[in-house]
């Protein structure tokens, strides 16, 4: 792409046919403001995807199942992928389909983010985690829905801290998961 045009788009929808969203592909689109897939073909977004992009407010997985080629595979999410952009504030990850996040913070430093709901869906990346660290550096996250049983030892330890650097502070106020906490501490 014509970096001179890149600059001035602001909605990018991704079709039917596109599976992997390269490393570092839209960090210097920085008037990108939404991002809709209109397909599950996606199963990669790499690294630092979309770091950067600043005015990146909403992410709209929401898939129409007669734009894809098929069952929906897993979606890999890539370390920091959509990490440092200052006005996401919506993420939407639909039910159906599998999602894995591969390294840590997928979306740190999105001091906007107030609510997230992970599906049912989610599988262990190469660490072993189901739920890695995703939000360091998300000081308005207040709310976090977990629609899936992730035992207590797929949990990364820092998997809840919401703000960064070296004095944490936890800002959520509403985590909601459906597992048993009086067994979270079975196996460890």
């Amino acid at each position: 792409f014509d970096s001179k045009y890149v600059s001035q788009v602001e909605y990018v929808t991704i079709g039917k046919g596109i599976k992997t969203i390269n490393s570092n592909f839209f960090s210097t689109w920085v008037n990108l403001r939404r991002l809709f897939f209109v397909s599950t073909d996606i199963t990669t977004i790499a690294k630092d995807a979309f770091k950067k992009t600043y005015n990146l407010a909403r992410v709209d997985m929401e898939a129409k199942a007669n734009q894809s080629s098929g069952t929906p595979g897993v979606l890999t999410f890539g370390e920091s992928c959509f990490a440092d952009n200052q006005f996401l504030s919506t993420v939407i990850l639909p039910t159906g389909r599998s999602y894995r996040f591969e390294g840590s913070g997928q979306f740190a430093n999105c001091p906007e983010l107030k609510s997230v709901t992970l599906p049912e869906g989610l599988t262990e990346n190469s660490s072993g985690l189901m739920l890695p660290s995703l939000f360091s550096g998300c000081e308005s996250l207040t709310s976090l829905n977990i629609l899936v049983n992730v035992p207590a030892a797929k949990i990364s330890p820092d998997a809840f801290l919401c703000r960064g650097g070296y004095s944490p502070t936890y800002t959520l106020t509403d985590l909601r998961m459906p597992f048993d906490v009086r067994h979270a501490n079975e196996g460890d």
